[in-house]
């Protein structure tokens, strides 16, 4: 996973750093005929500056590790209703991105959009999708797995927390995945403030990791990475607090994340609506082909952000 405060001209999509959720495209093939999407396609290979559209420009810079896909939200793009814009982007080179799906969002509750930033007051935003079927309307289809085993996965947030008490380790998420197979999200990340100890939780599949450590402050910028490392030995998650260790677990299995049908929940958790996130997010990236070490926030390009990002 990696996340470069760079700003790369020649590419636009891509902007200076961050990054949240990733995971990883199994393959990439031909198919007879793609399907329809909902919205707006722009496919085959013109990543000029003209073709990217507004919800796929992201400031943070992606540097593939293989080919695959990234789900971006940026909060600079609206559609109908003033509903924030996502977009899944392929990759079919590691060079840069060839195809482009918009992925309109929802906003629930207490959102504020300024800037480029989204402010959460007991507010959230849901991104419904099916990955494997936007792939394959892609020109030519890309063809993705119902379901799949990552070894890695990384996620990473960074911004500036509110400082509400919680009583539920699930409450203040940042970011979750949860297929409509799943009656539980197979990713998260959480920072609870519990009994005035405040709290890192990351979960995948069901299985938490927990840290408990008076560093994380609310009301200053911070940057949060959980790392899942698929080996060579065995499977471990690791907490870091502006890129310095917190914690690591072990032994922990690979990540099953399905394709065919979930949704992205910005600032909540599905399982529960009412556990919603206090705080402002700038960008939220869930990519699959990211690969690197974590940036360090730099308080003078960002003020206040918070993405998600996962690596494979």
């Amino acid at each position: 996973m990696v996340v470069l405060r760079a700003r790369l001209y020649h590419y636009p999509v891509m902007k200076t750093i961050r990054a949240f959720l990733s995971l990883t495209l199994v393959t990439i093939s031909l198919v007879s005929a793609p399907l329809q999407p909902t919205v707006a396609v722009y496919s085959s290979g013109s990543a000029s500056p003209s073709a990217i559209p507004a919800a796929c420009v992201t400031r943070t810079r992606i540097q593939p590790r293989t080919p695959g896909w990234v789900f971006a939200l940026n909060f600079d793009a609206f559609g109908a209703e003033n509903a924030p814009l996502g977009c899944l982007m392929l990759y079919r080179t590691v060079l840069a991105p060839t195809d482009f799906a918009e992925v309109p969002c929802k906003a629930v509750g207490n959102v504020a959009f300024s800037n480029g930033q989204a402010t959460f007051t007991n507010g959230y935003i849901f991104c419904g999708v099916n990955i494997q079927e936007r792939l394959a309307a892609f020109s030519p289809p890309a063809v993705v797995p119902n379901r799949q085993s990552y070894p890695y996965f990384t996620l990473i947030a960074a911004g500036t927390l509110s400082n509400a008490l919680h009583t539920d380790p699930r409450s203040n998420p940042i970011g979750v995945y949860r297929a409509n197979a799943e009656s539980e999200p197979s990713i998260g990340l959480y920072v609870p403030l519990l009994a005035n100890v405040p709290e890192m939780r990351s979960e995948f599949n069901g299985v938490a990791n927990v840290t408990a450590n008076n560093a994380i402050d609310n009301d200053i910028p911070l940057t949060f990475t959980v790392d899942h490392d698929g080996g060579p030995d065995v499977y471990t998650v690791t907490h870091f607090l502006n890129d310095s260790i917190l914690s690591t677990f072990a032994p922990r299995g690979p990540v099953n994340f399905y394709t065919n049908g979930g949704a992205f929940w910005i600032g909540v958790s599905p399982s529960n609506l009412s556990r919603t996130f206090s705080g402002t997010l700038d960008e939220v990236i869930f990519d699959p082909i990211d690969g690197g070490r974590p940036p360090t926030f730099q308080h003078a390009q960002h003020l206040q952000f918070v993405p998600l990002a996962v690596k494979q």
